[in-house]
C-alpha cells in the first residue's frame, strides 16, 4: 500500500479557542482511518493575530509604533506556532502519533509580510511521514534565504495548504473553515436565495470565494490545476474547487442529529461522554447507564442516568455505545440493542474476540451496524487500514500497553510487582492485571486482527505473557544490544497460521525495540514484501475514546465502516 497523504487545513475561524482543537482532531483522525498520512496547517486561534498586531502598535500612548517588517514578522508568526504546538498536543493526548515541523520546511520568497511559498523540504517530510501519522506545520509563515521569519499575507494559510498538497502530490486537499463549502451569496449579509456550490471551477472560483479561500491561494492552484475542497467540521460534502463545471447542490441535507444511550462511564466512558457534549449539535444524549448515579452529581444530568441498562434500551435512539466491559452482561445488551434495530459500537476487545461472528451476522439480520475500532489499538487505526489491504502475509505487534509499560519499568531496574504498581497508579492495568501480563488480552486482539487479515482465527495460539520476565533478564538481553518485548505474532505458512503470543529479545534495530510506555505498534507485511508500521497509544482515555467517535461519526456521515470483517475477508485471502 503506498503512501497517501492528505493535507488539511484549519483556520482562525475553525480554531476560535483552545476547545475546538478536539473537534479539529476528530476530523484528522477520520483521514487516519482511510490509510492517509494526514499533513495538518494550522491558522493562529481567533483573532490573535490581530491583538499582536495591536499589541506592537500600542506600546505607547499616541499608539502610533512602526515596528520593522521583520520584527513585526516575527510577532504575528507566534500565533501560529502556539497553535500549532497545541494541535500536536492534543493529537499526543488522543494517542496519535505526531510531530510538528518548523515553519523552515517552507521557502519563501518576496516582501517579508507578503511572500510566497517558493521551495519545500520534501524530503524531510516524507521521511518524517515513515515515522509518524500526523506532521503539524504552522500556516501563513515560512523563512527566507537566510531562515527569517517571512508571512504570506493575510489568510496566507491557505495558501500554505494548497502549496504542501501541490508539492507532496497529496491524493487529498481540504480546507476547513467556518462555512460548509462556497455560496453564490454571503447568507449573512443579503435576503436573496443563497445556493451552495456542489462544484466550481476555477474561474468562477476566483470570481467569488474571497475572503473564503485566499485569492494567491486560488491562483496557484488554478495555475497547478489542483482541486481542494472546502468544507466544515463534522460534514461529509463541501465544495470541489477545480472542477470542470459550476453546480449547485440539488438542496441541503443538513446532518441528522442521532440519539445516543451510553452504557458504562468509566475511564473511556467519561472520553466519549466529553466528547458528545462538545459536539451537541451532532449528537443527543438520551440515556447513561451506570452503576451509581450519586459518583456523577454534578457531572451528568440525573434525569439521563439509570442503573437498568435494560429499561435504557427502550428508549427512543440510534445508537448504543457499549463501555461496560466484561462478556455475559454486555453481550446480553448489545444483543438486545441489535435486535431492536439500534447500531452498536464497542470497545469490548473479549466480547467480539468470543462472539463478533454470531453478533455481526445478528447486526445484518437487522439491518444495523456493530462497530468496535476501539476494541484493539486503542487509536491505532489497524481494523480500518486492514481492511484497505490484500495479500497480507504476516501482522506482529505490540498490542498490549500494560505489559510494555511494566518491561519498560523492569528496564529501569524495577521489580515486576513494583513495576505492575506503576501501570496501576498510572490508570493502564486493572487491579486484577492477569489478562494483561499472562498475554491472554493481546490474544483477545490478535483473533479480531486474524479475522480480518486472513479471514479466520488460528487453530492454534500459542500464549505465553511475562510473568517469567526478570530484570536481571532484560539486563541480560540489553547486554546483547536487544529489548525484551511482548509480541503478537500471526503469520500465514502456506494453507495455516501460526499465530503466538509471546515475550522475546529483539535487536534494538527492530522497528518495534522502541516502542515505549503504554503505546501499541503494528507490522503489517504483504505477500509482495511491502512492510508498513501504524503506532499510536493503545489505551486509556482519549486514544480509545477517540476511536469510538470515529465509529460514531461513520455512521453519522453514514461512511462504509468495518462491519464486514468475518465474510469480506475470506474472499479477500482466496485472492
Amino acid at each position: 500500500m503506498s503512501l497517501k497523504i492528505a493535507v488539511v487545513k484549519f483556520g482562525s475561524s475553525i480554531l476560535s479557542d483552545k476547545n475546538q482543537i478536539p473537534k479539529a482532531i476528530h476530523e484528522v483522525y477520520r483521514h487516519l482511518r482511510e490509510g492517509y498520512r494526514v499533513l495538518v496547517v494550522v491558522s493562529a486561534m481567533g483573532d490573535t493575530t490581530d491583538q499582536l498586531e495591536q499589541t506592537a502598535k500600542s506600546l505607547y500612548p499616541d499608539q502610533c509604533s512602526q515596528p520593522t517588517e521583520a520584527l513585526l514578522a516575527e510577532l504575528l508568526a507566534t500565533g501560529e506556532m502556539a497553535s500549532s504546538a497545541l494541535f500536536t498536543i492534543g493529537l499526543h493526548e488522543a494517542g496519535i502519533s505526531a510531530h510538528k515541523l518548523n515553519y523552515t520546511c517552507l521557502n519563501t520568497k518576496g516582501p517579508v509580510l507578503d511572500s510566497e511559498p517558493d521551495t519545500l523540504n520534501q524530503a524531510l517530510i516524507l521521511d518524517l511521514f515513515k515515522k509518524y501519522a500526523v506532521l503539524v506545520v504552522p500556516g501563513f509563515i515560512g523563512a527566507d534565504e537566510k531562515q527569517a521569519v517571512t508571512l504570506l499575507g493575510r489568510g496566507g494559510s491557505d495558501f500554505s495548504a494548497v502549496f504542501f498538497a501541490v508539492t507532496l502530490n497529496a491524493e487529498r486537499c481540504i480546507l476547513y473553515k467556518d462555512t460548509n463549502g462556497i455560496f453564490n451569496h454571503d447568507p449573512n449579509l443579503c435576503d436573496r436565495i443563497v445556493e451552495r456550490y456542489k462544484t466550481l471551477t476555477f474561474q468562477d472560483c476566483l470570481k467569488i470565494a474571497y475572503p473564503v479561500v485566499q485569492h494567491k491561494a486560488l491562483k496557484f492552484a488554478a495555475d497547478k490545476n489542483f482541486n481542494f475542497y472546502v468544507k466544515s467540521l463534522g460534514s461529509q460534502d463541501g465544495t470541489l474547487i477545480g472542477s470542470a463545471f459550476s453546480s449547485f447542490y440539488q438542496k441541503n441535507n443538513p446532518n441528522k442529529k442521532l440519539k445516543i444511550i451510553l452504557l458504562g462511564l468509566g475511564t473511556v466512558g467519561l472520553g466519549v461522554y466529553q466528547h458528545l457534549r462538545a459536539a451537541n449539535e451532532l449528537f443527543e444524549i438520551v440515556g447513561v447507564g451506570v452503576k451509581n448515579p450519586a459518583k456523577y452529581t454534578g457531572i451528568v444530568p440525573l434525569e439521563i442516568l439509570s442503573t437498568q441498562p435494560i429499561e435504557l434500551l427502550q428508549k427512543e435512539c440510534d445508537v448504543v455505545i457499549e463501555l461496560i466491559g466484561g462478556l455475559s452482561v454486555a453481550n446480553v445488551l448489545i444483543t438486545e440493542a441489535l435486535k431492536q434495530g439500534r447500531h452498536v459500537i464497542t470497545a469490548n476487545k473479549l466480547l467480539i474476540a468470543e462472539h463478533g461472528v454470531s453478533l455481526t451476522n445478528l447486526a445484518k439480520t437487522h439491518g444495523v451496524k456493530l462497530l468496535y475500532s476501539a476494541a484493539v489499538a486503542g487509536s491505532v487505526p489497524i481494523l480500518e487500514v486492514l481492511k484497505q489491504m490484500n495479500n497480507i502475509k504476516s501482522i506482529t505487534g505490540i498490542l498490549n500497553g500494560t505489559c510494555n509499560f511494566i518491561l519498560d519499568k523492569m528496564k529501569q531496574g524495577e521489580t515486576c510487582f513494583d513495576a505492575i504498581r506503576a501501570a496501576q497508579l498510572a490508570g493502564f492495568a486493572e487491579s486484577d492485571p492477569t489478562l494483561d501480563i499472562e498475554g491472554h488480552d493481546a490474544a483477545h486482539k490478535l483473533k479480531i486482527l486474524s479475522r480480518l487479515a486472513f479471514g479466520e482465527v488460528p487453530q492454534k495460539l500459542f500464549i505465553e505473557g511475562i510473568t517469567h520476565i526478570s530484570p536481571e533478564s532484560i539486563k541480560i538481553e540489553e547486554k546483547r544490544h536487544h529489548t525484551i518485548k511482548l509480541l503478537a505474532e500471526c503469520r500465514l505458512t502456506g494453507d495455516s497460521l501460526e499465530a503466538s503470543v509471546t515475550s522475546k529479545a529483539i535487536p534494538y534495530s527492530h522497528p518495534l525495540a522502541n516502542i515505549s510506555a503504554a503505546d501499541n505498534s503494528i507490522l503489517i507485511e504483504t505477500i509482495s514484501g511491502e512492510t508498513i508500521q501504524l503506532s499510536g497509544k493503545g489505551a486509556g482515555r482519549w486514544p480509545t475514546a477517540e476511536s469510538v467517535f470515529a465509529d460514531l461519526f461513520d455512521l453519522l456521515l453514514q461512511h462504509e465502516p468495518v462491519e464486514e470483517i468475518f465474510s469480506s475477508s475470506l474472499k479477500r485471502r482466496a485472492s
